[in-house]
Parts: structure tokens; sequence; C-alpha cells
């Protein structure tokens, strides 16, 4: 078997593992919170994988995505807190 095929099957491992653990943590996140929150949570994953991607794989994140970032944070601020006003 080639190195570069030993390289991806450890890679699909990892992610594989990655997802089932993300799993795991959603559901004890259910049991912690209401829908209506942990739902919007999840948007931290778009956060995540961007500054993931350009720690690990140098990938350049411009403005545009700092901007979305942001975006998503302010967002899930706004939904998530309690002591905001009700519109």
């Amino acid at each position: 078997m080639s190195s570069q095929l030993k390289l991806a099957k450890l890679w699909t491992g990892i992610g594989i593992a990655l997802h089932v653990f993300q799993l795991a943590l959603w559901f004890f996140a259910l049991t912690l919170l209401p829908l209506s929150v942990a739902s919007p949570l999840m948007g931290l994953s778009y956060v995540t994988v961007a500054l993931l991607s350009g720690l690990l794989f140098k990938e350049n994140i411009g403005t545009r995505r700092w901007i979305g970032i942001l975006i998503v944070l302010i967002g899930i601020t706004l939904v998530t807190r309690n002591d905001l006003p009700k519109i």
C-alpha cells in the first residue's frame, strides 16, 4: 500500500472520529439546552472550520471570511442571550 493511501486512510479515520465526537457533544448539549438555543450554536462549526483551516492547512482567511465569521458570532450571541429585550 502506498504512503499516500495510508495517509488518506489516516485522515479519513480522523475525520470519522471527529464527526462521531461532534455528534456525541450535540446529544450532550441537547440534554442541557433547549433546541432553540442549541441549534444556533451549530453555526460555530463554520467558525471552527475556517479558523482550523487557517491554522492547520495555512489557508488564506480573507476579509470577507472574517466579516462572515463576525456576522455568525454576532447572530449566535443575539439568539442565545436571554438578557436582551424581546422584539
